[in-house]
C-alpha cells in the first residue's frame, strides 16, 4: 500500500507461501518496494510488532537513513 497526495493506492502483493520469513526475506521485499517507488519518495514503513518485522525495519533504517520504521 502506498499513499500520496492523491490518496492511498495498492502497490503490489506477493505470494510467500513456503518461504522462510526471516528478517532478510522481509527486508528484501521492503527494499524492492522502496526501490520501485524511489527511496526519496518514501518517508516511513509500517509493520506489525513481530520480532522479524522489527529486525527487518532496522535493516531498512540502516540502509535508508531517511526512512523511518513504525511498529503497530
Amino acid at each position: 500500500m502506498a499513499i500520496n497526495e492523491s490518496g492511498p493506492m495498492f502497490l503490489k502483493s506477493m505470494d510467500a507461501y513456503g518461504d522462510l520469513k526471516d528478517k532478510d526475506f522481509m527486508a528484501r521485499y521492503m527494499r524492492d518496494a522502496i526501490m520501485e517507488v524511489g527511496p526519496n519518495n518514501v518517508v516511513q514503513i509500517i509493520t506489525d510488532n513481530a520480532v522479524v518485522c522489527k529486525a527487518a525495519g532496522m535493516l531498512i533504517e540502516l540502509e535508508f537513513p531517511s526512512i523511518f520504521g513504525l511498529l503497530v
